[in-house]
């Protein structure tokens, strides 16, 4: 199934695995600008996009959540939306921001979130700003990554590799135009055009940033800044990450400023990815960048293996728990504990956790899984506990801290949302292996899982 889009099988997130911080606003002159702060890693990094920011709408997207997620396994992550843009205040009068006001919402975000210092990781034109800022207040910056970036776009008698002025105004009107439609998204996200939910989240994004209008205003001046000269007194070492195909920023752009800087590298990113999460190699990349900020090489990959992932949980929990108080609710909880442990090791299963009111199983076979899944239903049915389960077989990440995760993990997880009472709804994978057993199936046609590319064919076991 992901044989298509690589990319993104390693970043479906499952749910609940990290939970984003809350919103906070801070004053900067008389604007309102949007942060938030999630985890408690030691290190403090910034992820800042340019004009093109919503950072509500990236969590929306598990395979752009991963990324995030990542970044908090080692840092405390500050997200903002520069003036402007996202949920941040419009700048007054609709004049365009200066790069000194820009830099302004950095400082007032880090000391709204209380940090001293900061890695600072920018896209696009949000470049430009961060080279700016570490030039200007080297105290407060540790690193610079930059993500299809330059230090400057538009070509000058002495940057022959820019665009000529004449194509970059040509380039915003006709960005203008199309700004906030599926056009745009599948011009900037080449190696995704063709899956639709990656397509319909990130046009999403693009409209829930700015408007058309205020996106011409401030990409105009954008692409006609020049940081060329501050690249020289930036102190923080700086990495510049292009991808080689990339349809608006040419790579020779970042290796152009990279060889500028006092601690610059460049490192070429294969195809012409828009972000991080579309990358064919993201897991080198989340590497590279890790090791860039902290200045430790992370530990080896996560072993995988083949397995088959039930996921269950209590049908209307909700509502039971109210009905039935706390005591009683918390006794039930102990009885479905209890029956879910002893199915799982009846069919030599491992629980990999809880869920509150469901669990996370895996098992060597399909038919063990299922049998597994049936036992539970009956054994709880008999204190009153309705459950419903999702089974799917594929390969699984085995996380160093015991826990499991991958897409395999993800689509038994919307199988089981899918499922009824007493229902055990598995993929055709699972079907396919169980061939010559005396498990039997009832088809349920195809269905879209959020957040994972493609259709599935799921099928209920009939007991």
């Amino acid at each position: 199934m992901c044989g298509r889009l690589p990319s993104l099988c390693g970043f479906v997130q499952d749910e609940g695995v990290i939970e984003p911080g809350a919103v906070r606003y801070t004053t900067v002159g008389d604007a309102m600008v949007a942060y938030q702060v999630t985890g408690d890693g030691p290190i403090d990094i910034v992820y800042m996009l340019g004009v093109a920011s919503n950072f509500e709408r990236w969590w929306d997207f598990p395979p752009f959540a991963r990324v995030l997620e990542r970044l908090t396994t080692y840092g405390r992550l500050i997200l903002f939306d520069r003036r402007g843009s996202g949920i941040s205040d419009p700048v007054p009068d609709g004049r365009l921001a200066t790069w000194e006001q820009y830099t302004e919402d950095i400082d007032a975000v880090l000391d709204a979130a209380g940090s001293s210092q900061a890695a600072i990781i920018a896209a696009f034109d949000g470049g430009p700003v961060a080279l700016v800022y570490a030039a200007t207040r080297p105290e407060r910056v540790r690193a610079v990554v930059l993500w299809n970036s330059y230090a400057r776009f538009t070509w000058a008698p002495d940057y022959e590799i820019g665009t000529p002025p004449e194509a970059t105004a040509a380039m915003n009107e006709a960005l203008r135009e199309i700004w906030g439609t599926e056009d745009l998204t599948k011009l900037l996200l080449p190696d995704l055009a063709a899956d639709k939910e990656v397509v319909r989240w990130h046009t999403r994004l693009l409209r829930g940033a700015v408007t058309p209008a205020s996106y011409a205003r401030q990409v105009d001046e954008m692409t006609n800044l020049d940081a060329r000269p501050f690249l020289p007194l930036i102190d923080a070492p700086v990495m510049f990450m292009n991808s080689i195909e990339h349809p608006l920023v040419p790579a020779d752009a970042g290796r152009y400023a990279a060889e500028l800087a006092k601690n610059g590298q460049f490192f070429g990113v294969e195809g012409g990815s828009l972000d991080v999460y579309a990358a064919s190699n993201q897991a080198e990349i989340e590497d590279k960048i890790e090791e860039f900020i902290t200045g430790v090489a992370p530990a080896k990959p996560t072993e995988r293996t083949l397995a088959s992932v039930l996921f269950t949980d209590i049908v209307g929990s909700t509502e039971l728990a109210a009905k039935l108080g706390d005591a009683r609710w918390k006794d039930m909880l102990e009885h479905h504990d209890l029956v879910t442990k002893r199915a799982v090791d009846a069919w030599d299963g491992r629980i990999v956790k809880t869920t509150g009111d469901g669990v996370l199983a895996t098992f060597d076979g399909p038919g063990r899984a299922i049998r597994s899944a049936l036992e539970m239903i009956e054994g709880l049915r008999r204190h009153g506990i309705e459950i419903r389960s999702g089974i799917h077989f594929a390969e699984i990440e085995l996380r160093r801290d015991g826990d499991v995760g991958g897409i395999g993990v993800h689509v038994a997880a919307r199988a089981m949302g899918l499922a009824g009472a007493g229902e055990v709804l598995c993929t055709r994978t699972v079907k396919d292996l169980s061939l010559g057993s005396d498990i039997r199936f009832e088809d349920r046609g195809a269905h879209t899982l959020k957040g994972v590319p493609d259709t599935w064919d799921l099928f209920a076991v009939v007991s």
